[in-house]
């Protein structure tokens, strides 16, 4: 992947979708219009799945105590005003787009920076949370980019992604499925233990458990299903919350699904930017302080004519209309962030070493299944694994297995498996 240039090519690809368009337009990253609205990209199926994912990572937060949120792979900050609306926080947002996070600041007034997801800016315990939303499976280094974020999160860390299985097979597999060419497409493919691996005990999971096709159930009835989380739900994508503070995991959500269901889909607005911030203007103090040399990464940054400038390396970086551009090609060294002292306390930094070196392997030399006959046979294998694989004992294996492969009717299918 790296010979590919995969992390240059997905930059320049975003700074294109989040410009503005000729005559002043811009045309925002579907949900931002609304749940009736949907932009060229996404069509109604998709613009579903987006809100009914949103919904989920704001559900997670209502059980969260935070006060400051970083929101990695923001876009043009959708995510990042919903948690400011909702929760009164205090939130930054963070993607590899310039032009995302200039956005972010004309529409929202969100304060943002643009960086390397795999090498995060910002010092140990800059903020109370960090979410990372459908982000991770879009990364070349993906597991720098969790224990970074790791690291920056005081309190606690809520990653999703739709490229998750329950089991180490089926997305090992599932990998087969992915298409390298695609352009900004998925490059990885998760499970239970990618995250154990990096984190412990520490760490909630559930699956993103919601039926498809989308016009099975009215949008109302969609939502609401998909707050509902039981101890063992199946389904593809995951959502993981690591509390390193355990009294940030609330008892009681802050807001019922009722009020976030409302929010989220009752949100809208117009297709031009909201506000004009003219280009020299200088990053929030607030954000300043919070940042580090990405390449150093030990320097503070001050700001001068349009430029923040590393006080120890001297490295300067460009500020355009209050956003710095921190990036750089470089990730952040795996072999420091595996032993931070904040991860080892629990699980040894070798074998977190070991798994993430492990894994990002088979991201690398992962091969894509062009042959269609093999393609249709894998997309039933891998769903079969995951679900053969939560079975109880053996005679749950034994019976969902004969049921799978059996004529319809000659055995009676578990309740979870018949259409409601």
């Amino acid at each position: 992947m790296a010979e590919n240039n995969y992390t240059e090519k997905t930059r320049q690809w975003l700074e294109n979708r989040f410009s503005i368009l000729p005559g002043g337009a811009y045309d925002p990253h579907a949900p931002v219009h609304g749940l009736d609205e949907y932009s060229n990209e996404h069509g109604p199926d998709q613009t579903m799945w987006l809100t009914a994912k949103t919904i989920q990572v704001m559900r997670y937060l209502s059980r969260t105590s935070f006060k400051t949120l970083l929101d990695v792979g923001a876009a043009e900050g959708y995510t990042a005003r919903l948690s400011r609306h909702l929760f009164g926080c205090d939130v930054t947002a963070a993607d590899i787009s310039l032009q995302a996070m200039l956005r972010c600041g004309e529409l929202f007034a969100i304060p943002g920076t643009a960086l390397n997801a795999s090498n995060l800016p910002f010092r140990d315990d800059s903020f109370d949370a960090v979410i990372c939303n459908e982000c991770i499976e879009h990364v070349e280094n993906p597991f720098e980019l969790l224990l970074d974020a790791a690291r920056v999160a005081r309190r606690c860390l809520i990653v999703s992604t739709a490229e998750a299985r329950v089991c180490y097979l089926a997305a090992k597999l599932a990998l087969s499925l992915l298409d390298p060419d695609e352009t900004h497409g998925h490059i990885s493919v998760w499970c239970r233990r990618d995250f154990t691996c990096m984190f412990g005990s520490k760490t909630v999971m559930s699956c993103q458990n919601f039926p498809r096709p989308w016009d099975d159930l009215p949008p109302e009835e969609l939502f609401h299903r998909v707050t509902v989380l039981p101890p063992d739900q199946l389904g593809e994508g995951i959502i993981v919350a690591v509390y390193f503070d355990e009294s940030a995991r609330l008892s009681k959500p802050v807001l019922d699904d009722d009020t976030i269901i409302r929010s989220v889909t009752g949100f809208a607005m117009d297709k031009k930017p909201l506000i004009s911030v003219p280009d020299d203007t200088a990053p929030a103090d607030t954000l300043i302080k919070r940042l580090l040399c990405p390449l150093c990464r030990t320097g503070r940054l001050s700001f001068s004519t349009g430029k923040l400038t590393c006080c120890d390396c001297g490295q300067t970086f460009d500020v355009r209309g209050g956003v710095p551009d921190m990036y750089v090609k470089e990730p952040a060294d795996i072999k420091k962030l595996a032993f931070h002292p904040k991860l080892s306390r629990e699980i040894d930094g070798k074998k977190r070493l070991k798994w993430a070196k492990k894994r990002q392997k088979q991201f690398n030399t992962k091969k894509y299944l062009k042959n269609e006959y093999l393609l249709k046979k894998f997309r039933k294998l891998v769903p079969f694994i995951d679900f053969w694989y939560v079975q109880p004992g053996f005679w749950g294996k034994f019976r969902f297995a004969l049921t799978s492969v059996l004529p319809k009717g000659l055995l009676k299918k578990p309740s979870w498996m018949q259409k409601k």
